[in-house]
C-alpha cells in the first residue's frame, strides 16, 4: 500500500491501483516531515499497532479493494 501526497489530496494506491482519495485539511506545501515530538511518537506507535492487525489479517485488504472496485 502506498500513500502519495499531492497538493491538494492524499491518494492511496494498492499494486499500482487507487483505492481512495482524500482531500489534505492544510493545504501549506510540504517540504519535510517533522520525526520528533510528543504527540509524533503516539501517532506512530497507534498506526504501527494498526498495521500489525491488518497484517495478519489481509482478508480486510481484499474486502476492501473488492468494495471500491466494485468486482
Amino acid at each position: 500500500m502506498t500513500v502519495v501526497i499531492e497538493d491538494t489530496h492524499l491518494r492511496v494506491l494498492h499494486d499500482g491501483e487507487e483505492i481512495a482519495v482524500q482531500p489534505r485539511r492544510d493545504l501549506t506545501p510540504i517540504t519535510r516531515r517533522p520525526t520528533t515530538g510528543k504527540g509524533v511518537k503516539a501517532r506512530v506507535a497507534v498506526v504501527k499497532n494498526r498495521l500489525k492487525r491488518v497484517q495478519y489479517r489481509p482478508e480486510l485488504i481484499d474486502a476492501f479493494v473488492t468494495h471500491r472496485t466494485g468486482t
